[in-house]
């Protein structure tokens, strides 16, 4: 169960004598803050008494290293995801004053949480979707820093809240937070203490029904990026050999983790954006677009209240 490695001599975690061997089961185990969390031993001994106390560490630090890369991961598929929607919003914009107006509350939490689902799968204890207001702007969203001065909402936006068994809780933001803070993976409790003014509310994965400023378009604008997304998602995934689900993607050595994270999300925003120039050249947003507009034109929608 020990390997043998040729880094400098350690402190063995039983004896505290020099030690070369390290749990392979946790190698590239991670701290609370993402950094290298290793335990070392100076033989088979030493490892075999302190079994007992490490399997449940040693657990943590493989699901931190999951939570981390998943991080790194789903980040970035947001952003792919988020210039997608952007140029939509665009394109389908009638007039300047009917442009889609919307948040990150909305698209991150009903465009993501399935692939965050895909992701955290065995590594978690739990998975919530908290409204936070934070300190500074920009925070949340796709706005610019000039056009989150002139927005109301532009510094509150839903995080998910990870909980691991070792019952300590990790934020996981996949909004591009940009000067509030770096990483998509923290310690919740620095989260709180270092930039969250107040908690708005806490739902379950998934739950989140925000209201729209422009509903009509933007729930069949958000609903179609989200069928896109799984499906990018599942392209992506199909296309690495030997990875069949978004979990396995995450947990190889760092060579090969970072070789198919790279593959990963160029066949993402490759299929992403496919689908989406199919979708819009097939007109069906706009066939949906006038079968709404006709059920309003007709009272429908007072008649189902």
């Amino acid at each position: 169960m020990a390997s043998q490695s040729s880094i400098p001599a350690a402190s063995c975690a039983v004896c505290g004598k020099d030690a070369k061997d390290r749990c392979a089961r946790c190698t590239e185990g991670l701290g609370s803050y993402g950094q290298v969390d290793i335990t070392h031993y100076c033989g088979k001994d030493c490892q075999t008494t302190h079994w007992a106390s490490h399997q449940g560490e040693c657990k943590v630090k493989n699901a931190r290293k999951q939570l981390y890369r998943a991080g790194d991961v789903l980040r970035r598929c947001f952003r792919v995801h988020s210039d997608l929607l952007q140029k939509d919003m665009q394109m389908l914009s009638d007039k300047p004053e009917d442009n889609i107006q919307w948040g990150c509350d909305v698209s991150i939490p009903i465009v993501m949480h399935g692939l965050v689902k895909a992701a955290l799968k065995g590594a978690t204890t739990g998975c919530t979707e908290v409204g936070v207001q934070l300190e500074g702007l920009p925070t949340f969203g796709l706005f610019s820093f000039a056009e989150a001065k002139h927005n109301l909402f532009s510094n509150t936006g839903p995080v998910y809240r990870i909980r691991l068994s070792d019952s300590n809780s990790y934020v996981l933001d996949l909004g591009d937070a940009g000067n509030t803070f770096e990483h998509a993976v923290m310690p919740w409790t620095e989260l709180m203490d270092k930039h969250v003014v107040s908690i708005i509310d806490s739902n379950e994965l998934g739950y989140c029904k925000r209201g729209f400023g422009n509903m009509e378009k933007t729930v069949l604008l958000i609903d179609r990026h989200r069928a896109h997304m799984a499906a990018a998602s599942e392209a992506a995934t199909t296309a690495i050999d030997g990875t069949d689900t978004l979990g396995h993607l995450l947990a190889p050595r760092s060579e090969e983790y970072v070789l198919g994270k790279t593959m990963f999300v160029e066949r993402f925003e490759k299929t992403l954006t496919e689908l989406k120039e199919k979708a819009n050249e097939a007109g069906q947003f706009e066939m949906h677009m006038a079968a709404m507009r006709a059920a309003f034109s007709k009272g429908y929608w007072e008649v189902q209240k």
